[in-house]
């Protein structure tokens, strides 16, 4: 049972870090593009990315991830891989409300026709940018704890 487990987690972090991934290279293109449809696409598939495979793939991480530590008696990284969950939720809640923000800017935006103030505004929220960074190099230190972990 614990095999079985265990490659659900793994498998569930590979999808939460596709999504990842997938978003952070969306959210660069939207940044470099002033292409007004170019950008409401890219927001659009931001969306999708959050929606199709962070929340369930992280969803799906987290829910593994304790299955396996109970399993393994809680090990040592457990604590460190639940630190980390800590440290992680107000970035992913910054990157949340930031990326409605710029969903809503992008809606509007696409009614009047032209990149408007507002949407420039909303693609460089300090807060949605911090979020993002914070959830990137956190994933990252996920894989590294996953990565490095005692077998």
């Amino acid at each position: 049972m614990l095999l079985l487990v265990r490659t659900l987690h793994v498998l569930a972090s590979i999808w939460f870090t596709c999504g990842i991934a997938g978003y952070v290279v969306a959210r660069m293109a939207a940044l470099k593009t002033g292409n007004l449809g170019s950008i409401d696409a890219l927001v659009g598939m931001m969306t999708r990315f959050k929606n199709l495979m962070i929340r369930p793939g992280g969803t799906l991480l987290v829910i593994f991830g304790l299955w396996t530590a109970y399993y393994e008696a809680w090990p040592e990284f457990s604590v460190h891989a639940i630190i980390v969950l800590i440290i992680f939720i107000p970035f992913m809640v910054m990157t949340v409300t930031g990326l409605h923000k710029l969903e809503a800017a992008s809606a509007e935006a696409v009614k009047s026709g032209s990149v408007t103030p507002e949407l420039s505004a909303a693609m460089r929220d300090r807060r949605l940018m911090i979020g993002d960074y914070g959830v990137s190099i956190l994933t990252i230190l996920f894989l590294l704890l996953m990565l490095l972990k005692p077998a």
